[in-house]
Formats: structure tokens, C-alpha cells, sequence
């Protein structure tokens, strides 16, 4: 890992240190204006961050809890016609691959999850 990935992982970690994750949707849930998405993980988003469209951080948090930034996951929507990144935090192998296979799912979204290469 190069020092400028370092640095840019060790900043998303400071952000998710200086902010409450905030779990509205969770695991088993589903969203509430298109009832056919089943939210598989815990999602929410940092209290009092914002993001190009006026949004908080959306964040996934894995089963451990743990709040590193595990991995980031951008995302494209050609219905609401922006990209995003997302934050993954706390989550295993099995729980990023539940995330990368959320955004083929549903409709006119896709995303690519981008992982924290470890230290």
C-alpha cells in the first residue's frame, strides 16, 4: 500500500471516529419506498456528515460492529443519475459480497466494492 492510500484509509477512519453511525435500515429490513429490497447487512449513514447531494454518508456495518473502514463500495445510479461512496465497515468476506450483490439486484444501480488492502 502506497503512503497516499495509507493516508486516505487512515482519513475515512477519522471520519467514522468523529461521527455516530446511524443504523436505519436494519439487517432484515426493508426499504421503505421500493418494499421488494431486503437490506441483508445493517445500513445507515454518519450523523452530521454530507456528501455532493446534500446526504450523509451511507455506510454498511459488518456483523463484527467493529467501525474500521473495512472497504468502500461506488455506486452508480442511472435512475437517480448520481455515484456515490459508500462506506463499509466491520464486514468479512462473505458480508462484502452480500454488499457488491446488493447494488446488481435492483434495476439501473451497480457498484464496485474496492477493498482495504491489509497492513
Amino acid at each position: 500500500m502506497t503512503a497516499k492510500e495509507r493516508e486516505f484509509w487512515t482519513f475515512l477512519d477519522m471520519l467514522v471516529e468523529q461521527h455516530p453511525v446511524v443504523i436505519d435500515r436494519p439487517k432484515g429490513s426493508f426499504h421503505p419506498e421500493h418494499p421488494q429490497i431486503l437490506y441483508e447487512l445493517d445500513y445507515g449513514y454518519l450523523e452530521g456528515t454530507k456528501t455532493a447531494d446534500g446526504e450523509e454518508i451511507d455506510v454498511w456495518l459488518g456483523s463484527s460492529g467493529e467501525r474500521e473502514v473495512v472497504a468502500v463500495i461506488a455506486t452508480v445510479d442511472l435512475v437517480k443519475h448520481d455515484a456515490e461512496l459508500k462506506l463499509i465497515l466491520g464486514a468479512d468476506e462473505k458480508e462484502l459480497e452480500i454488499i457488491d450483490a446488493f447494488y446488481g439486484k435492483w434495476g439501473m444501480q451497480r457498484g464496485i466494492v474496492i477493498r482495504r488492502e491489509k497492513q
